[in-house]
């Protein structure tokens, strides 16, 4: 019986791993600002008003912004007379978008909405709220559309690994209000340990409401999201970025904001398809300031995982078309690689599903067992990334110098 004990809890994820990481006083360049951010605008938060406590079955999220164009996303009971407003912040009005149905969901309950405002200016703050006939059905949230000038700042989070509803990820979420980003990235394992409808209701979009309300959030799968079907919820959940590739599906994308291209890998589906469009992609940005690649598996990883072989082949890909930084996530630790062949790896998996041991490799620069997420600030020209457990303490920190 003990033994059937172990098994069946070895199957599950610890949701609640170590929170305090080991910080050396030597950290490269100086900390991240902190503050209070969970509004992170003067619009607001977004939080539904009136009739839309009623409407709403999950609250609007921004997807795919660009630098003249934003996506609300929500789950409603109908579509008939919802509008997405979009002001600026002295509150004239740029667009009215009727909300359509998004055809690619099929939910048991609700039916998900779409509404995408077009023509915005780049590097700009919009407030917006969704409306019926009735009147406001959420308060005024702020966006800000990707810049297009590349001296001007980027701020971006990532973590991964996260979906659970435990104790570690509310305790991440609220680090996340004490550092201000324009856009969230996401390694893979949304929601555990399946990641159905349900799952990502619970474990993803009713802990983060006001944060998706206001900053962009662009994920890619992880094998738990492949678990549910494969990945359909993930896939019919979001709006990603669309690109020159037909068979990417919603499952590999890039885009551009100011002066970093990021491009978002599906390592559950390394085919040749992917390859061939990464390839491509690359070789059109490698005159980019900076190069992010992400997905959920690590080509470097000392944790219970370990390197993916397959990712592994891939690092000579990345070196030779200048990528700065890859981030992932599977094995649920920290760990910074040393500058290899000018990249550096990150495994930033600790991001709610508990902590699981690691050791150190030869490649490796820094590890630590513990809840976290990873903050990158960039201009045109430097690039620092922070590391910020589950306790606020910044114990990592890295800078990056550009070399295009």
């Amino acid at each position: 019986m003990l033994a059937l004990v172990l098994l069946a809890s070895a199957c599950e994820p610890n949701v609640q791993g170590r929170w305090e990481a080991e910080t050396p006083s030597d950290l490269e360049g100086e900390p991240i600002a902190r503050g209070d951010f969970a509004e992170r605008s003067e619009c607001g938060v977004g939080t539904p008003t009136g009739e839309g406590l009623a409407r709403l079955i999950r609250t609007p999220f921004l997807q795919n912004v660009t630098a003249d164009a934003a996506t609300v996303l929500w789950v409603g009971d109908a579509v008939a007379e919802v509008d997405l407003v979009v002001e600026t912040p002295e509150g004239e009005v740029v667009a009215v978008v009727p909300a359509e149905p998004d055809p690619g969901a099929a939910l048991e309950e609700g039916l998900q909405l779409r509404a995408r405002a077009e023509g915005l200016d780049a590097g700009e703050t919009y407030c917006w709220h969704l409306r019926d006939g009735a009147g406001p059905l959420t308060a005024p949230a702020g966006l800000e559309t990707a810049p297009v000038d590349m001296d001007a700042p980027v701020r971006f989070a990532v973590w991964g690994d996260s979906g659970t509803g435990g104790i570690d990820q509310v305790q991440l979420q609220a680090q996340m209000d004490t550092v201000d980003f324009d856009l969230a990235l996401h390694v893979g394992d949304l929601a555990y340990p399946t990641a159905t409808r349900e799952a990502l209701q619970d474990y993803v979009f009713d802990i983060y409401p006001a944060l998706f309300a206001q900053v962009p959030f662009f994920p890619v799968p992880g094998n738990h999201d492949y678990s549910a079907d494969d990945a359909a919820p993930f896939r019919e959940a979001f709006e990603l970025p669309v690109i020159d590739d037909p068979a990417s599906g919603e499952r590999w994308y890039a885009f551009d904001w100011g002066s970093v291209h990021f491009v978002a890998m599906d390592t559950e589906a390394l085919n040749e398809d992917q390859l061939a469009w990464l390839e491509r992609d690359l070789e059109a940005h490698q005159d980019a300031p900076w190069i992010v690649v992400y997905g959920h598996h690590p080509p470097y990883s000392s944790g219970h995982h370990g390197s993916s072989s397959r990712m592994r082949e891939l690092t000579e890909t990345f070196e030779r078309h200048g990528v700065d930084l890859v981030f992932t996530g599977h094995d649920h630790h920290y760990e910074r690689t040393v500058d290899l062949n000018g990249v550096t790896y990150v495994v930033t998996g600790g991001g709610g599903a508990g902590t699981r041991s690691a050791s150190r490799s030869e490649w490796t620069a820094r590890t630590e067992v513990v809840a976290h997420f990873v903050m990158v600030e960039a201009t045109r020209d430097r690039m620092s990334m922070h590391a910020i457990d589950a306790t606020g303490n910044e114990f990592d920190r890295a800078v990056f110098h550009a070399q295009r």
